[in-house]
């Protein structure tokens, strides 16, 4: 009877189980939808993550090749003629005249160049001094002698006797960004082979007052006394720097290392391994930075230059006909903006290079070119002055 033909509401409430089951049973077996692919930027590039192990692939490939450096000189003794004389020993005591000889030591870093025993270092850990020996990473100590020295850009090449060498590899600057690491090496208070790690903070630090032709890399590494000569190196083990001096007011490392860039170091070592030294050319020249007085009352409108206060009047500046109050504005194209973007243009100019300037003159703008010289010296052996 009622069983033949099924109620309509059971029909209805049957109906919409199965459609809510249907539904839980869908949604329990359907996928997800796949998250949209990831866009690439266009101006960020993957940055590799560094790991500890990197760094120690660094290092053993690089503390082969860096050399601890131990300098001396002798200051000889003294004694007054009257030192033994009575009546002075009487009066001042026996030492006040006289003193005896004594040593004094210079420790720094460097490191080997040439597998034929080149090695390169600061000119400041062996200015002056007289007996050199290099520690090497495998523990022989060795005598090294003054190949070269540039004190203008602080570097010094030291020769050993010895062969098969481990040579570092150079890599370039130009790649390098501010916040790529870097792994600095040396000798900090005389502890040798010792690493340290950080960052390049900046680039191209000039004006600094550290030497004659700056242009620095800065790094947050710590670099310490001691550190003076040694390699800064990229992640691939690669030399793009030599660590040369800290600004600090403790005198340890405070965050603020500077490195001289391996592009300068490789050009000066050329020059040093053929000849002893460097020459670079002279204009002779005075100069000085303008500011908004020196620029109202010459009539200069310009934003950047540099005037033009003296000069030698055999210099071949004056024989080209340069004149006081002209405004140096570029050299070969290059704008100059600031004393150390000229010093470190002269810094890559050779003696017999012609340079052609751009100048303001009363209000024109002129071309005037200059052979330059290598620097004169006066009569004592001091070398002249100027750019």
């Amino acid at each position: 009877m009622g069983l033949d033909r099924p109620h309509p509401i059971l029909v209805g409430m049957l109906a919409g189980i199965l459609l809510l089951l249907g539904t839980a049973i869908g949604l329990k077996l359907q996928r997800p939808p796949a998250p949209p692919a990831p866009v690439a930027s266009a101006t960020t590039a993957p940055v590799a993550a560094a790991t500890p192990a990197q760094f120690a692939d660094v290092v053993d490939r690089v503390l082969p090749s860096v050399v601890s450096i131990n300098a001396v000189k002798v200051i000889p003794g003294y004694r007054h003629p009257y030192a033994d004389h009575p009546l002075f020993r009487h009066q001042f005591g026996p030492d006040l005249f006289s003193a005896p000889e004594r040593k004094v030591q210079s420790a720094g870093t460097g490191f080997i160049v040439g597998s034929d025993g080149k090695i390169v270092t600061n000119n400041h850990v062996v200015q002056g001094m007289e007996e050199i020996a290099v520690t090497l990473a495998d523990g022989r100590t060795l005598p090294a002698r003054l190949r070269g020295t540039d004190p203008a850009t602080d570097l010094a090449l030291l020769e050993t006797e010895a062969n098969d060498l481990p040579a570092v590899a150079w890599g370039s600057t130009e790649p390098l960004r501010v916040g790529d690491w870097v792994l600095a090496f040396g000798s900090p208070f005389s502890l040798s082979s010792s690493v340290s790690h950080g960052i390049i903070s900046a680039k191209g630090r000039k004006g600094l007052g550290i030497a004659d032709y700056e242009n620095f890399l800065q790094t947050d590494a710590s670099i310490n006394p001691g550190n003076s000569g040694g390699p800064l190196v990229n992640l691939k083990g690669e030399v793009v720097g030599i660590n040369t001096a800290i600004l600090s007011h403790s005198g340890g490392s405070q965050g603020v290392g500077l490195a001289v860039p391996s592009e300068v170091v490789r050009e000066v070592l050329t020059s040093l391994e053929k000849e002893g030294h460097i020459e670079r050319g002279w204009m002779g020249l005075f100069l000085q930075p303008l500011d908004p007085d020196l620029s109202r009352r010459i009539g200069f409108t310009g934003k950047e230059g540099l005037l033009v206060v003296g000069g030698y009047r055999a210099g071949p500046a004056a024989r080209a006909g340069l004149e006081l109050y002209d405004v140096l504005l570029g050299v070969n194209g290059k704008p100059v903006t600031n004393m150390g973007v000229l010093r470190n243009l002269m810094a890559e100019t050779r003696p017999g290079e012609v340079l052609e300037l751009s100048l303001w003159r009363q209000g024109r703008a002129i071309k005037v070119k200059v052979p330059v010289v290598a620097r004169p010296v006066d009569p004592e052996g001091r070398p002249l002055q100027g750019i």
